[in-house]
């Protein structure tokens, strides 16, 4: 163990530490110019600068590939249903004329025909798009309906023009050969066609844009859910860190003056603790071995409050080391053991941890010799807090009881499910 003038030494070092952070943090913030000897940080903040570009350069650079993977596919998908419908009519349109006009046309210009109708119908149909992006339909109003009624019958002339003149391009005539080979006869034939196609991409456009908009707001919802359960968890957990600090303050107010050695100790324990809190503050879920990391600083503190009149003993299943708990679940229960059944307890007193796995649940259960509880016992901060933090992360799959056992003690049984820690985060040097 240390001596108190090493300890004193450490706090005066930590003490030097924390001001070349602030200075640090003054440099990094100053609006004005940089003192000759702090170019050092200067630099160091034009590489942050220059991370943050570089981040936002990617995420720019990912969303750029995004939209332009979502155009080809959506061109691809047009381009893929204009073929299968041009088929589809090619095929009608040669069994009617072999049967009420008795003629045989070429199948590879029938086809060749109503492909290149529909290809131009695609090739039109950005020009549609942007018109009902400008004057949209809806709320519906007799004005903007007759507008797109002028541009449909314009849109049908100016298809028919274009498809005349690539069939003479691809063909060597405007017209199918058949009955219906005069242009009189074609223009009666193709024009209502070209109208309905206008209206048929206007319904395809707003049904698409629907649907769009809703998966939008189901996303945005499912986000801002996800950001007000996060957000409810972080409130909860600074509510913990703060009920253990002030207990431990305490504790120390009561040290500081009969036992400075042991105060001392009992300074450098909670800093450790609070260190190992900081660098894990921005995660929810941890495995268990590093929530046991955590529990191991936090009982460092009580063992110097209480010395030899506590016993804590850990019985965990390897199994269950990798599995994924909320952070800091664990201190609150061990500390409202250690306050209710070893602080009010005149002997020696014990806690027991023990861990589980068992298929796909996790058992946690932390017992104490103490007195036990009274039956008209009421839930504490800690026990609490600890219900609503396990609610809002593994909402109706957990239990969590609390029950005296046999003559004295208290056990806390909480059983989980198990999930594996996906990865394990390393923390920023930053």
């Amino acid at each position: 163990m240390p001596a108190c003038g090493e300890m004193q030494t450490g706090v005066v070092k930590r003490g030097f530490e924390n001001a070349k952070r602030a200075t640090l943090v003054e440099t990094l913030t100053d609006n004005g110019t940089s003192r000759p000897r702090d170019s050092t940080l200067a630099n160091l903040s034009e590489r942050f600068m220059d991370n943050d570009t570089e981040d936002t350069d990617t995420e720019d650079q990912q969303e750029a590939v995004k939209r332009t993977d979502n155009k080809v596919r959506r061109w691809v998908g047009i381009t893929l249903g204009c073929t299968v419908a041009a088929v589809l009519f090619a095929s009608v349109n040669y069994v009617l004329m072999d049967v009420l006009e008795n003629v045989k046309p070429k199948p590879h210009l029938l086809l060749l025909w109503w492909a290149s109708r529909f290809y131009l119908w695609a090739a039109l149909s950005p020009t549609v798009v942007g018109l009902l992006r400008r004057f949209p339909l809806q709320p519906i109003g007799a004005s903007r309906a007759f507008l797109h009624f002028l541009a449909s019958l314009v849109f049908s002339l100016i298809h028919m023009g274009l498809h005349m003149s690539l069939a003479v391009v691809l063909m060597g005539r405007a017209t199918l050969s058949g009955g219906s080979s005069s242009l009189v006869v074609q223009f009666v034939h193709s024009y209502p066609l070209g109208v309905l196609a206008y209206w048929v991409i206007i319904v395809i456009v707003n049904t698409t844009s629907h649907y769009e908009r809703i998966r939008v707001e189901q996303l945005r919802s499912s986000k801002l859910q996800a950001q007000l359960a996060e957000a409810r968890l972080r409130t909860l957990q600074m509510q913990l860190q703060p009920h253990f600090v002030f207990n431990a303050l305490h504790s120390l107010s009561d040290l500081v003056t009969d036992e400075p050695k042991t105060a001392v100790r009992l300074i450098a324990r909670l800093g450790d603790f609070l260190r190992l809190t900081l660098q894990n503050s921005t995660a929810q879920g941890v495995p268990l071995k590093r929530e046991l990391d955590f529990l191991d600083a936090y009982l460092e503190i009580e063992r110097v409050r209480f010395g030899d009149r506590l016993k804590v003993v850990f019985e965990i299943d390897p199994q269950s080391l990798d599995a994924e708990v909320p952070s800091l679940i664990l201190q609150p229960l061990v500390e409202n053991a250690i306050r209710h059944g070893v602080a009010s307890h005149i002997g020696p007193g014990l806690v027991q941890l023990v861990t589980k796995r068992g298929g796909e649940t996790l058992l946690i259960e932390i017992r104490d010799n103490g007195p036990g509880m009274p039956t008209n016992a009421q839930e504490g901060l800690g026990l609490r807090n600890t219900h609503e933090r396990l609610r809002q992360t593994y909402g109706l799959e957990y239990s969590l009881e609390v029950r005296n056992q046999g003559e004295s003690g208290v056990v806390v049984s909480c059983e989980l499910p198990y999930r594996q820690f996906a990865h394990e985060e390393t923390p920023s040097n930053r």
